[in-house]
């Protein structure tokens, strides 16, 4: 499947479980095995449906990747300028969909802040390699803050 299979969009007001659910379950597979007890508990309070729609009703731009009724994927940006997650199911990975939710994003902070220059985000070590495909580079290495592993990286918006 490509990426003409999905639509993207903002989530309705009862997909918030769902779109944890879908956080949760990919965290699982490919983030929490590298994390200590209080990175996955960090993350796990960070990633929790009430804190995903508070944030997303208060100064952050949420969408989703859907396909048939069912979501495949999430973006929260955290208005102006940080990408602050962006989960794929699994299966669906390699697909065009988190390149999508990623550009959905940024085009969209780019309509409220039409002087936004650079996009960041804390990247998982493991997702490096997609961002680095995204456009983006690092700008550290590797850190942990809180119990969670991520590299700071960085994309100008001309790139978009």
């Amino acid at each position: 499947m490509t990426a003409v299979d999905f639509i993207l969009r903002a989530p309705r007001a009862d997909e918030y479980g769902a779109l944890a659910a879908l956080v949760h379950h990919t965290f699982d597979v490919a983030v929490a095995p590298r994390l200590e007890q209080a990175g996955r508990a960090t993350f796990y309070a960070y990633a929790l449906a009430d804190a995903i729609a508070d944030r997303d009703a208060d100064s952050h731009l949420t969408l989703v990747a859907e396909r048939d009724g069912k979501v495949l994927g999430m973006v929260q940006f955290k208005l102006p300028d940080h990408l602050c997650m962006l989960f794929v199911e699994p299966a669906e990975q390699g697909r065009g969909l988190g390149r999508a939710l990623t550009e959905a994003a940024i085009a969209k902070a780019c309509a409220f802040y039409p002087a936004l220059s650079i996009i960041t985000v804390n990247a998982s070590p493991n997702a490096v390699p997609a961002y680095l495909r995204f456009g983006f580079v690092a700008t550290s290495g590797e850190q942990i803050v809180n119990g969670i592993r991520f590299v700071a990286m960085q994309r100008l918006v001309l790139d978009a």
